[in-house]
């Protein structure tokens, strides 16, 4: 038998014996692209099963610790921190320092972590070249940072205003954001955070507590918040 599919080969002709010499070349191509689509597949599937892990991801350590860490770092540039105020999802500080010495505080909130983002700042010039700043660390999420270029936070002066006794600028406010979702008495809650009649908020203070509406003012504006909606209002006093 094997003599006879010798003998029909050598009779066959060159275009039969390419064929027969290319078909387990062109299976074993043909296995090895199967395999390597399959295994494309599953790393794509790990990557994108991986990547919505990370971004589901949520701040787990103790909130207190880390506002603890924030205001250490905050001393250690010589800062002086007048208060700090923390809930789950976001870390409230305000304190005051040289113009240096606050960008490296800020650039380092942002270094502590993967879930330390700024997302609310507002600035003053003070006498004697100090500044007080205001700002909102959120912790809500994860957050992709390139950590081999670091990001510079940069303060782009919007406006100055000049006081009558010329000891207080003002610069870089930026409209802060407010959501309103209960009023219980004296009691409003604001930014998943509960206060009451006089505290501040974001730099703005609690003025009026009514049965549907809350008022917040400070030296610019007047912000109108109800359930439904916000309104400003420029405060001429």
């Amino acid at each position: 038998m094997l003599a006879n599919f010798k003998n029909s080969f050598e009779n066959s002709s060159l275009k039969i014996k390419i064929e027969l010499y290319l078909l387990p070349i062109l299976c074993l191509f043909l296995l090895y692209l199967l395999f390597y689509d399959e295994k494309i597949v599953e790393q794509q599937n790990n990557q994108n099963s991986e990547l919505l892990n990370i971004e589901n991801k949520k701040f787990t350590d103790s909130v207190l610790e880390l506002s603890n860490k924030i205001e250490d770092i905050a001393k250690n540039e010589n800062l002086i921190v007048y208060k700090t105020q923390s809930s789950k999802d976001e870390i409230i500080i305000q304190s005051k320092g040289k113009r240096d010495d606050l960008l490296n505080f800020l650039e380092k909130i942002e270094e502590i972590n993967n879930f330390t983002k700024i997302v609310f700042l507002s600035l003053k010039k003070l006498e004697n070249d100090s500044y007080l700043i205001d700002l909102r660390v959120d912790i809500s999420k994860y957050y992709f940072k390139n950590k081999k270029a670091k990001e510079k936070i940069n303060i782009e002066q919007e406006e100055i205003i000049e006081t009558k006794n010329d000891e207080l600028l003002e610069e870089n406010i930026v409209k802060p954001e407010f959501k309103i979702n209960a009023i219980v008495g004296n009691n409003t809650f604001i930014n998943d955070t509960w206060f009451e009649l006089n505290d501040d908020v974001l730099g703005y203070k609690i003025e009026t507590i009514a049965n549907d509406y809350v008022i917040l003012k400070n030296d610019k504006d007047i912000i109108k918040l109800e359930v439904n909606s916000i309104e400003y209002f420029k405060n001429k006093n």
